[in-house]
């Protein structure tokens, strides 16, 4: 499997299941974190540690 496979069965499970993933696998959860961390952490930050726990 390629990495366009990926791609492509990754694309065919979003039309099929949409952003709230499989309801078996309730991974609504994962859409949240990555929305709630944009630009987050700031990865020039002086003490990254406390940086990246802050939140």
């Amino acid at each position: 499997m390629n990495i366009n496979d990926i791609v492509v069965s990754f694309k065919n499970h979003q039309l099929q299941h949409g952003l709230g993933g499989d309801p078996e696998q309730d991974e609504l959860y994962k859409w949240k974190l990555v929305t709630d961390q944009i630009g987050h952490p700031d990865v020039y930050a002086v003490d990254f540690a406390n940086e990246f726990l802050s939140r």
